[in-house]
């Protein structure tokens, strides 16, 4: 146990086949200026001597937990966070090394600053002492997360109450739950950086992110674009209409659409020049052959300029905007292929209709006899085992 009963901050470090650093990651936590905390160690089923060395440990601050075989890094956090006591969870891995003012430096800004919830700090990677660029106050870090996660979940002190209001790590993302938990954390309340390197960040070749990059990264666009639509959504005037996951299917036109509404809430308008920017690429690739589909296709990118045109984002006309698009979509569909696309499609020609402003226009009638003719071809061809 710490020196308090109720210490006010709970160490939660999960432990997996990390033999060769977590001595230096255990003795960086216990040689804090600051050190009325619990120390939680999660030993999540390593098959290496890791186990044995938090075991040597004699530290009445220490917890250990040894989990009866492997379930991964975020449920074992999740078990931590459940057994603390503390009023700030303090995020640890087992192959990083804190230095020794962080706790107490994080703990001095969270008095100073009752409005935040979670604080991380800068790091360096390995032995380089070169700082990264991370995103220090709250607006910069809630944009940040728009396009990319670019901060050091290992450096995260946060309030207890608040991931607590959050259900902890959604376990769901087994590689990326850090980027998730911080996308809802700034969405609540303010989430900053502290300038300062406080933490050293080891990479190495058996870290989830270096064995795991491909379903990490999938997870990744999952919760970013969950995010964007969040963000639209909370941040939008009540004259904006409210976003559908369809209207942000490309990433660079959810960023887009973000820029624009918070440019717009803020009347920021440098976010304002940047949405312009990007909608500039975006015009660019309509003619290009890109795939037809709704989440990094055609007809996302579509369903996306609609929105804005709509939302008076961009002027113009829709039919014309969207002509290129809608003329490969039909051809397509006559064609008959692309059919693992042909959902996408269907979806895309209901929603040029049903938010058509001009309902009686050629355009609007032409996409609507063909997509109502499609629909019943489709439907019979469906019943029939052709698709």
């Amino acid at each position: 146990m710490s020196m308090n009963d109720n210490p006010p901050v709970s160490v939660i470090m999960p432990v997996y086949n990390v033999e060769l650093y977590v001595m230096e990651a255990i003795d960086s936590i216990l040689c804090q200026t600051f050190s009325d905390f619990e120390f939680i160690i999660i030993d999540d089923g390593s098959t290496d001597n890791t186990w044995n060395i938090v075991q040597s440990y004699n530290d009445s601050r220490i917890i250990t937990i040894q989990n009866d075989c492997n379930i991964g890094n975020y449920p074992s956090r999740n078990k931590g966070i459940k057994v603390s006591k503390g009023k700030f969870i303090v995020v640890m891995d087992g192959d990083d090394i804190a230095m020794p003012e962080r706790l107490k430096k994080q703990l001095l800004y969270f008095e100073k600053n009752p409005d935040v919830i979670a604080l991380g700090t800068n790091c360096k990677f390995n032995s380089d002492d070169n700082k990264e660029f991370i995103p220090l106050n709250h607006e910069d870090v809630t944009i940040s997360l728009l396009k990319d996660f670019n901060i050091l979940h290992p450096s995260l002190m946060i309030r207890k109450d608040a991931i607590l209001s959050l259900g902890g790590y959604d376990e769901a993302y087994k590689c990326a739950a850090d980027y998730d938990l911080l996308c809802h954390l700034a969405l609540l309340g303010k989430v900053e950086n502290l300038p300062e390197i406080l933490m050293m960040h080891r990479i190495h070749e058996s870290q989830i992110s270096q064995t795991k990059r491909k379903e990490q990264n999938e997870f990744a666009r999952s919760i970013r674009r969950k995010y964007q639509l969040n963000f639209i959504n909370k941040y939008k005037s009540d004259a904006q209409g409210c976003v559908c996951l369809e209207e942000i299917g490309i990433p660079e036109i959810g960023l887009a659409i973000c820029f624009y509404t918070f440019a717009d809430k803020y009347n920021y308008d440098k976010y304002k020049k940047l949405a312009d920017k990007t909608i500039d690429v975006l015009y660019k690739i309509i003619t290009k052959d890109i795939p037809v589909c709704i989440e990094g296709g055609l007809c996302g990118l579509g369903c996306g300029f609609q929105y804005l045109i709509r939302n008076k984002f961009l002027d113009g006309d829709i039919d014309e905007v969207l002509e290129d698009i809608d003329h490969r979509v039909i051809t397509i569909l006559k064609e008959g292929s692309n059919k693992e696309y042909i959902k996408d499609m269907l979806f895309y020609l209901n929603y040029r209709i049903s938010k058509s402003d001009k309902i009686k226009n050629e355009r609007t009638l032409l996409l609507s006899s063909f997509y109502s003719d499609y629909i019943k071809k489709y439907n019979n061809d469906e019943n029939k085992g052709e698709f």
